[in-house]
């Protein structure tokens, strides 16, 4: 089919801008970027204590963690008992002066968290945080 003049018809070519999908895109994946909830997640599921006069601290040095069943972790890693000392050695001649977080259930008995406070004692640990749930939280 030609027009009026003679000439066949010009096709234009068929565009498709993804521009706008592209935007829509980034803004929704801003959107669950700032509107989603981190928290830390632990491998091990404790219940910490609470206590009236608790404190909200972040971990500044090294972690120990205590399950209600005393299994050990040292920095997120399982670890025996008698490998305790030995690995708190190694991190406290890397740095020296630091922090301990002894996280503990609060189900664990008295004993185990005794025994672990006693062997970063030992090692010459002379800063110790025993972390609590401030009440009404």
């Amino acid at each position: 089919m030609d027009d009026a003049f003679g000439r066949p018809p010009r096709t234009r070519p068929l565009l498709i801008n993804i521009t706008p999908l592209v935007d829509v895109t980034l803004l929704l994946l801003i959107f669950f970027m700032v509107t989603a909830t981190f928290r830390e997640m632990s491998a091990l599921d404790i219940q910490v204590p609470s206590a009236a006069s608790g404190v909200s601290q972040p971990i500044t040095g090294c972690e120990i963690v205590i399950d209600a069943d005393g299994a050990l972790k040292f920095e997120q890693v399982p670890v025996a008992h008698n490998q305790l000392r030995p690995l708190l050695r190694a991190w406290i001649a890397e740095h020296p002066g630091a922090e301990v977080t002894i996280r503990a259930d609060k189900r664990v008995s008295y004993e185990h968290v005794a025994s672990v406070l006693d062997s970063v004692r030992l090692e010459g640990v002379e800063q110790v945080a025993l972390p609590v749930i401030p009440q009404g939280h």
